[in-house]
């Protein structure tokens, strides 16, 4: 008697989000830091204003505290200052940390055909951008306005009228940013764009060194990603000239924001205003804390402009709709009378590469332990096929642990490695204890290959430190360790001698799994149960079975 058992359809998302800490408390701190850090320039006018008081018979007692009370209050500001600079570097971290996990969380979450090394570029250029050009301007931006506005209120209490002339010419530099929002923001787009290709075209010399070789294409591809990286480093020139001009702009906004107020306060004072010398200095001072922080302030906010599109990209990886669900196998696995499964079926659905189906939805059938070879023309879509059976289709969400992911393991063509020791390797980060991943690697033949520890063996960059063979073996350990019933590999043998091909291929034929392999090598496969092969016509027939 056979029955059918379908596995608990109920899905299961790993946790990816950390624990997040609210930072109303460090914006809170900096705010008060950045308040009487503020007084900088009140404290400054004052002093000087107040030195004109002083005569040959002065007391040395009033100059030595005018001294201390004043070397008092600056070192207390500068300090509130410095200690505002260290909150900002704490909470940009913290944002930076959240933003870039799950920027990555985002990007990795969903099968795409978006390259790793554009990825990464990404990462790099955008978030460094991000963090210097509008987080840290960010900050900078509202100290610069909380001097200027405690610096605005103190003039008004020296002299109103006199005030408001210093405080509407202050606000001059501002129009600056207005005057270049534009140009810098194109210039900053182009840069990021061929910064990107240069990256990119950088990453595939890279990969590509050994066609180069062949090819005796060393210097034609050098001169290639010569053109792009003058291209890039001319964009960001442009860039950097184009802030320059705004920054020659608001420097001579400043000019007559200083000078313009100081002649007509002369002028006012000689028609019988009350004013005095002393004020106008003081108001002279003060001022240079009003027009220099919204200068600064303004050239902040043309580098904030420039991240415009770096903001709105980030904000869409963060935000974005996630994609469709794609349809994905469905997997059927039938009970013997006993223990154990008899059989297992899979519900594919049609198999694309792109927008191009290669092959419709339909069943494929196979018993436990089978053992059954792939075959076909190059490009007819071996790969895509293993790939749709597993579920690693476009917009498929990886963090989903169900039934699927949960029973079949794949074998890669190069298996990925990390730059870490075998034990990471094997666990990907999950608790196992020592026993089992001895177990695991023991039964590939790994265990005596490695040394006396071979847990914490080097694996070194890309699997530097294993052979090919080895690297094959390591993936067949991390799909053992998991109780992977089903195996899916994608001509696993390709990259490999003959000697080591064959250890392989004996391996996976050897183990108590249901196994079917993708292959070119047209000797092996008369030791497997069947033979399916996709047609050049992108037909799925059996070949051969007994």
């Amino acid at each position: 008697m056979t029955m059918t058992k379908h596995a608990p359809s109920k899905t299961r998302e790993r946790s990816t989000s950390p624990r997040r800490t609210r930072p109303a408390l460090l914006i809170a701190l900096f705010a008060l830091l950045t308040a009487v850090g503020g007084f900088d320039g009140v404290v400054l006018a004052q002093a000087i204003s107040t030195l004109p008081r002083f005569a040959a018979d002065s007391s040395v007692r009033s100059m030595v505290m005018f001294g201390a009370g004043y070397l008092l209050a600056f070192c207390g500001i500068w300090s509130c200052e410095q200690l505002a600079v260290m909150v900002e570097n704490v909470i940009v971290r913290d944002l930076l940390i959240d933003r870039k996990r799950r920027y990555i969380e985002a990007k990795l979450r969903y099968v795409s055909p978006d390259k790793a090394s554009q990825v990464v570029s990404n990462i790099n250029n955008d978030f460094a951008l991000y963090r210097d050009n509008y987080l840290k301007a960010v900050f900078t931006v509202a100290v610069d306005l909380t001097m200027g506005t405690v610096s605005m209120a103190y003039m008004l209490w020296l002299n109103a009228p006199l005030a408001v002339l210093f405080i509407l010419f202050s606000l001059l530099p501002m129009a600056a940013p207005k005057l270049f929002a534009s140009a810098l923001r194109k210039a900053s787009e182009a840069w990021s764009e061929d910064a990107e290709r240069f990256n990119q075209s950088l990453s595939d010399a890279f990969d590509a060194r050994h066609g180069l070789y062949t090819n005796g294409a060393f210097s034609t591809v050098l001169a290639y990603v010569e053109r792009r990286l003058r291209r890039s480093e001319s964009s960001m020139c442009t860039m950097s000239n184009r802030q320059g001009l705004a920054g020659v702009a608001m420097v001579v906004l400043s000019a007559l924001a200083y000078l313009v107020p100081i002649t007509i306060g002369l002028l006012m004072m000689h028609a019988g205003w009350p004013i005095t010398g002393a004020s106008l200095v003081a108001m002279f001072m003060a001022s240079d804390r009003v027009s220099g922080p919204f200068r600064a302030a303004a050239e902040h906010c043309n580098e904030i402009a420039t991240t415009k599109t770096i903001r709105e990209r980030i904000r869409r990886a963060l935000h974005g709709e996630t994609p469709n669900a794609p349809a994905v196998t469905r997997v059927e696995l039938h009970a013997n009378d006993t223990d154990g499964w008899a059989a297992v079926a899979f519900d594919v659905p049609a198999v694309r590469h792109g927008k191009t189906t290669l092959l419709p939805a339909q069943r494929i059938d196979a018993r436990t332990g089978e053992k059954i070879a792939l075959t076909g023309p190059s490009g007819v879509g071996k790969s895509s096929l293993l790939d749709t059976i597993q579920g690693y289709v476009d917009g498929r969400d990886i963090s989903i642990d169900d039934d699927l992911s949960r029973q079949v393991g794949f074998i890669e063509q190069r298996p990925f490695v990390f730059d870490d020791d075998v034990r990471f390797n094997l666990t990907l980060g999950e608790p196992f204890d020592d026993k089992r991943l001895l177990d695991a690697l023991d039964k590939v033949g790994l265990a005596g290959e490695l040394g006396d520890d071979p847990l914490s063996h080097e694996c070194g960059e890309h699997g530097s430190k294993l052979s090919g063979g080895q690297i094959q073996r390591l993936e067949i350990a991390r799909a053992l360790l998991r109780g992977k019933n089903i195996l899916l590999a994608d001509e696993p043998t390709a990259s490999l001698d003959p000697g080591n091909a064959e250890r392989i291929v004996a391996l996976l034929l050897s183990l108590p799994v249901t196994l079917i392999m993708a292959t070119h090598d047209e000797r092996c496969t008369d030791r497997f149960d069947r033979v399916l092969e996709i047609t050049a016509d992108h037909r799925l027939v059996v070949r051969h079975a007994r």
